[in-house]
């Protein structure tokens, strides 16, 4: 649920891709985000600044140690609420709906 809250602005961050965010966070005993670190494709962007800053600003349940997880955060919906996909996934996914040649005769 804390996660939700950074969740809008995690996903104007990535707007212009339009690709799944990878963080891993590390959350203090306080429950504040101690690190951020985005993963590829938003590493080395200027998205990743961005998704730092966001998710920075989370508040996450504390505990008795530091913990470390991953987390995802998916483009917004796009008008027709549908993702849109990469173009090489895009691709990928209609090749493997079309029938072979074999299948076709």
């Amino acid at each position: 649920a804390a996660l939700r809250r950074v969740e809008p602005a995690v996903q104007r961050c990535i707007q212009a891709r339009r690709e799944v965010a990878r963080v891993a966070l590390t959350v203090a005993p306080s429950g504040d985000v101690r690190e951020v670190v985005v993963f590829a494709p938003h590493a080395g962007t200027p998205a990743e600044a961005c998704i730092e800053r966001a998710v920075r600003g989370a508040r996450l349940p504390g505990a008795d140690a530091e913990y470390r997880f991953a987390h995802p955060f998916r483009p917004a919906p796009v008008a027709g609420g549908t993702l849109s996909r990469p173009p090489a996934a895009a691709r990928r996914m209609r090749e493997a709906a079309e029938p072979t040649p074999a299948e076709r005769r």
